[in-house]
């Protein structure tokens, strides 16, 4: 293998790692996020059968809006961890 290939195949390993990075922190946040959009609405007397999953997907994705800031950086430590567990 090549100097110039050698390079390329680092690359694209590190490309992969970054990618699996990001998703599993936007998978990990909007799971924080549908958690918490529950425990909103249990803390406001509700049910969780009482919305459909796409309901609850959307004031997720909703809440994450709102909380990214607070949400992704402890989503990118799960998923560093996680991803190094693997």
């Amino acid at each position: 293998m090549t100097r110039a290939t050698s390079a390329k195949v680092i690359a694209a390993r590190e490309l992969a790692a970054q990618l699996r990075l990001r998703q599993a922190t936007a998978t990990f946040a909007h799971q924080a996020a549908k958690r918490r959009v529950k425990d909103q609405i249990r803390a406001d007397g509700g049910k969780i059968w009482d919305y459909s999953a796409r309901d609850l997907a959307l004031m997720a994705e909703q809440y994450l809006a709102e909380h990214r800031e607070e949400l992704i950086p402890q989503a990118r430590v799960w998923a560093e961890e996680f991803l190094r567990k693997r």
